[in-house]
Order: structure tokens, then C-alpha cells, then sequence
């Protein structure tokens, strides 16, 4: 059984900087250059964020895109956010 067509791929994430993803995966070399190529103006559509409270310590320096705690005032709803997060990405990329 070989892969799928690549054309039913969809590709997106969430950063915890405000760095927009495709040039952040260009930065950190994430992926291969040649495929880097092909998806990095799409990622650079999506603007995600993350709740502080699953960054690392170290991270937190650096991370200046997340939620704040008045945005999400508990784990509970920093998961619905995440989750309603990912119903859009699907829903945008069926």
C-alpha cells in the first residue's frame, strides 16, 4: 500500500512566538528546504497561539505569542480553545 496523494495533505501548528510559522520552520529548519518551499506561504496564513502554562520554563523568555491567563483562566479552557483550534483547521482544509 503506498502513500496517499499529497494533494489531501494538509499542514499547519502553533508557535509560541509570533514568528509566522513558515518562517519559522525556515528558521529552525524544521523541514527539508525543497518542501519547506512548497507550504511556507501557506503557513505564513496562520497566526496560532498557545496558553504559558504549557510552555516550558526555559521557553518563556521567548514566547510572546500565547494566551493570556485572562483568556483562558484554566487548563479547561486553554483544551476547548486548542480544540476549537483544530475544528477550524479541519474544517478549513477539508
Amino acid at each position: 500500500m503506498g502513500l496517499t496523494d499529497t494533494n489531501y495533505a494538509a499542514v499547519g501548528g502553533w508557535d509560541i512566538r509570533q514568528t509566522k510559522l513558515g518562517d519559522a520552520l525556515l528558521e529552525e529548519q524544521i523541514l527539508d528546504y525543497d518542501l519547506l518551499k512548497q507550504v511556507r506561504e501557506d503557513m505564513n496564513n496562520d497566526y496560532p497561539v498557545f496558553d504559558p502554562r504549557f510552555i516550558e520554563t526555559i521557553q518563556h523568555a521567548t514566547a510572546n505569542h500565547v494566551l493570556s491567563e485572562k483568556e483562558v483562566p484554566n487548563a479547561s479552557e486553554a483544551l476547548t480553545c486548542i480544540r476549537t483550534d483544530i475544528r477550524y483547521f479541519k474544517w478549513k482544509n477539508e
